[in-house]
């Protein structure tokens, strides 16, 4: 399997297998730009092994790894100033949430344990909240873990900030549709935009997505829809053809 991350346009690897020190690649993924742009954090699967974050220059180079861990790391969100990432770390069916410092000094600080596995941690544009998703919660914690508040009570798919960071935009299920909400981080309001059809969320490839356009007038999302039927194929043996004296010993009556 060939894995890397690639700029669109010029279909260039950003990063690429030789680009890891140690292990076999399985998979990369949930890539993210730092605010200057200049190095992107993502997931790294390993063969055999779990999930780990690394950070890799944006015109290519030396990957290095966020932090040290036997336990799975994923969906990395940047510090607005670019020092610090946080992200999920999952094992045992339950999520705490971390943060590390890019560099590697400074080592770990957790954040909130105990979350069964939600939607992806999201940090503000004012890096002063970090927001977070988990069963029957949707939750915003300060970059220190000191300060908390819960502005919904329903668990919610995915989450993005608007660019003033005073407005939060979410996705959750509501009687089998899946509905965008905002709230108002400041007032709490909360209000539902639009109802957007079916919500399909058995799988983890079902949850749904979005991403908020820069001037926060357009979302685009993504939606997992599937289907299935049961066909009778009728008079087979007569449509064999000339391959039938070859199959009709094998073809029952």
């Amino acid at each position: 399997m060939k894995s890397g991350i690639y700029t669109q346009g010029t279909d260039r690897p950003v990063v690429t297998e030789r680009d890891f020190p140690t292990g076999l690649t399985y998979y990369l993924e949930s890539p993210a730009f730092s605010p200057d742009g200049q190095r992107t954090a993502f997931t790294r699967r390993v063969r055999g092994g779990t999930t780990s974050i690394w950070i890799a220059p944006a015109v290519s180079g030396p990957a290095v790894r966020l932090a040290s861990s036997d336990v799975s790391q994923g969906l990395p969100t940047w510090s607005p100033d670019g020092n610090w990432i946080a992200y999920l770390s999952t094992s045992g069916g339950k999520s705490t949430l971390l943060k590390a410092r890019v560099g590697g000094s400074g080592g770990t600080q957790v954040l909130k344990e105990n979350l069964f596995t939600g939607s992806a941690p999201r940090r503000s544009a004012l890096g002063d909240w970090i927001a977070y998703g988990t069963a029957g919660e949707f939750g915003l914690l300060s970059p220190d873990g000191h300060t908390s508040k819960v502005p919904s009570k329903e668990t919610w798919f995915s989450s993005e900030w608007s660019r003033d960071g005073e407005i939060i935009y979410g996705m959750r299920r509501i009687e089998g549709e899946l509905v965008l909400f905002s709230i108002n981080v400041r007032s709490g309001l909360e209000r539902k935009l639009m109802t957007m059809g079916e919500a399909e969320s058995r799988t983890s490839v079902g949850k749904p997505k979005f991403s908020l356009a820069p001037d926060g007038k357009t979302i685009l999302f993504s939606r997992y829809k599937h289907r299935a039927d049961i066909w009778l194929l009728e008079g087979f043996q007569q449509r064999l053809g000339l391959f039938e004296g070859q199959w009709r010993e094998h073809v029952p009556d």
